[in-house]
């Protein structure tokens, strides 16, 4: 029986660590092996016939592992995860720096894992063997602890398997080590199973009024790129104002974009890849002709990815890297990431806004002329084409629902994209309104319909999704992004800092010359006035409109700086509270018995009080009635060997009854009345 305690014990504590970060080793692996160990250190600590020397010399074994330098370095690299994880929900800065060596080895990993477990075993089993129940769930807790402190939900198998260990030793502790009877367990494990079934995860939806709305996690993390992009399932945005990014170098360019992704397939309100992998050659050649042709500036720049790094980059538009690889929607490289990025000028912002592709052809001739730079023109080799069916398409009945709208609102496309954008952009804040508490999109309902003419309320990637689509609707090739607007707060260290407040979505375009650039679809917030624009937007051309650039959204909260201090959220007030209530329920008749006790005035007053709590339980006082009655009665004081047996008698009776109460009967004699 012991031996399934400890098991659900050891299960729930190592899937829970192993399984919900992102180690780069094999998990199955590295938990199958470390169950293994655990089932091992119990059956030597009970089967071998010295126990204190199997205690050292799992000891021992540990301090070995720790002497072996690859599992130290492996050590390194688990530690290194944690802070980074805890780097992306902490507002606070580590000066902690790792090689962050992926360690693909998976026998090393293990032997860094059975360091963090061996003592944890050891622990555990030490304890259930001695009945020392609440040691026993201390001695597994690390193992959950770290997620739930990061405000990561591990696995909900493994969450569930230390939940019933630690039900299981409650009970027993309730018991004072009385046999735990198996059907009892039973009964828990089928009550759990059933309430999954009859309410399974895919069933959750967050209510519209909750105490913990603030506890819901971004809408993405930079360590969190998805390859589908679910817009019917974003409703009110929260933040943690965790660092995500720093980005350091000499940084002229203040306020721009970093991409993470970028998705070309949409069907019902979910944004997909196509997972294009052709590598543009020309895509980064050309851009650094035309950069030179246009005689821009350029800066350098590094990109640290605080959070979890998943191989996928967020990079700024316009590089000209050659140690990436460009793949369609993302950028593949490492961490952090140097760019070089061009800086737009005027030449340039002229090339990005004309529209026709001859008159663009032509205005490079001329730029290229008048700043005496031909022999780059003359190297320009061509340009790329992304006139594909996906890039442009958009379900029917989402169709018409555009349609209507912009038929009802006099947008007309009159072939200039940046005309047809602006327009666009115009009709959709005069009639919806900006919030990141929007709400949820009911079900079965299209997403774009219940923005446009329902709910009208809606953040970026409401207004993004949307405008891309009102572009693919006339067949301009569009792609819903997300990343992050970089705004201007430095640190201490001169690095610009991104939070995931700034997390961001967008619309790009297709440019036959630059390739994808990005498009401002969010209006205005008027929760952040003073909120900087974009600086690398399309300049006017040839008396159309452009579309102006518009301020990124902004959570309804105030940033935090380096040295500001931070904001607790509202649901931890809330469980401070309920956790006050409830050791004030549990406790407040513990602590006036002891008190009661503690200010009697003599014996006799003491033997009263017992009299008063044996009279609750019904319990027949007979024995000791003539000790009573001297001390509610007689003016003479009761002796010590008298209060003695009337506290022997006491002691007696209460325990006799607690054992024979059931498990509710027992929270109510301990607790609510404080009989013992």
């Amino acid at each position: 029986m012991k031996l399934l305690i400890y098991l659900l014990g050891i299960i729930g504590s190592v899937g829970s660590l192993v399984y919900s970060f992102n180690f780069s080793s094999n998990n199955h692996f590295i938990f199958i092996s470390c169950i293994i160990v655990g089932l091992l250190i119990y059956l030597g600590f009970n089967y071998i016939q010295s126990k204190k020397k199997f205690v050292i010399g799992s000891i021992i074994a540990d301090g070995i592992l720790l002497l072996i330098p690859s599992t130290m370095d492996c050590l390194t690299y688990i530690t290194s995860i944690i802070i980074y994880k805890y780097r992306e929900v902490s507002v606070y800065d580590f000066n902690f720096e790792s090689t962050y060596i992926f360690y693909d080895d998976p026998q090393i990993c293990i032997l860094a894992f059975l360091l963090i477990f061996i003592p944890l075993f050891l622990s555990a089993v030490i304890a259930i063997d001695k009945q020392k129940y609440t040691l026993a769930i201390l001695a597994l807790l690390p193992g959950v602890f770290i997620e739930l402190l990061f405000t990561i939900t591990p696995p909900w198998y493994f969450l569930a398997c230390y939940v019933l260990y630690v039900l299981i030793l409650l009970i027993g502790a309730l018991q004072k080590g009385a046999i735990l009877k198996i059907p009892m367990i039973i009964i828990s494990v089928v009550a759990m199973a059933i309430t999954y079934i009859s309410f399974p995860i895919s069933t959750y939806r967050p209510s519209k009024y909750s105490l913990f709305d603030n506890a819901r996690t971004p809408i993405s993390t930079p360590g969190n790129i998805k390859e589908e992009y679910n817009v019917n399932s974003q409703g009110d945005r929260h933040y943690r104002n965790s660092l995500d990014f720093t980005i350091a170098g000499e940084v002229t360019l203040n306020n721009f974009k970093i991409r993470g992704i970028a998705y070309d397939l949409y069907e019902d309100g979910k944004w997909g890849t196509s997972h294009s992998r052709v590598e543009t050659e020309w895509f980064k050649n050309n851009l650094e002709k035309i950069a030179n042709i246009t005689k821009t500036s350029r800066q350098v720049i590094e990109v640290n990815q605080i959070s979890g790094y998943s191989q996928r980059n967020y990079t700024p538009y316009f590089i000209i890297n050659d140690d990436m690889t460009y793949y369609g929607d993302h950028y593949e490289g490492k961490n952090p990431q140097t760019y070089e990025m061009i800086i737009p000028n005027d030449d340039f912002n002229a090339l990005l806004s004309t529209i026709d592709y001859k008159a663009k052809g032509e205005l490079l001739k001329e730029i290229a002329e008048r700043n005496g730079t031909q022999d780059y023109y003359d190297e320009y080799f061509g340009q790329g084409n992304e006139d594909d069916e996906k890039l442009t398409s958009v379900p029917e009945e989402t169709k018409s629902i555009i349609e209507n709208f912009l038929k009802q609102h006099n947008v007309i496309d009159n072939g200039n994209i940046f005309n047809y954008i602006t327009q666009c952009t115009n009709a959709l804040a005069a009639n919806t309104s900006y919030t990141l508490r929007p709400g949820n999109t009911p079900d079965n309902v299209d997403v774009v319909d219940y923005f446009l003419n329902t709910n009208k309320k809606g953040y970026c990637v409401h207004y993004a999704s949307t405008l891309a689509l009102m572009l693919r609707s006339r067949g301009y090739p569009a792609r819903f992004v997300v990343g992050y607007q970089v705004p201007g707060s430095k640190n201490n260290a001169g690095k610009l800092i991104v939070r995931d407040s700034n997390a961001h979505a967008w619309v790009e375009i297709y440019d036959e010359y630059l390739g994808w650039i990005p498009i401002e679809a969010t209006p205005t917030s008027s929760e952040n006035p003073n909120t900087p624009t974009d600086t690398i937007t399309p300049a006017p051309n040839q008396g159309d409109k452009t579309p102006q650039p518009v301020e990124p959204e902004k959570p309804n909260i105030q940033q935090i700086s380096q040295n500001d201090s931070f904001q607790i959220p509202v649901y931890i007030y809330y469980l401070a509270g309920g956790m006050i209530f409830i050791f004030i329920v549990l406790f407040q008749a513990r602590i006036r018995k002891k008190r009661m006790f503690k200010g009697a005035a003599n014996s006799n007053q003491k033997v009263c009080y017992y009299y008063y709590y044996l009279t609750k339980l019904k319990i027949n006082c007979d024995v000791i009635k003539t000790i009573i009655d001297k001390a509610r009665f007689s003016q003479h004081q009761i002796s010590i060997e008298e209060l003695e047996i009337v506290e022997q008698f006491y002691q007696d009776k209460t325990n006799a009854y607690f054992k024979q109460a059931n498990l509710f009967k027992k929270i109510y004699l301990r607790y609510l009345i404080a009989v013992l």
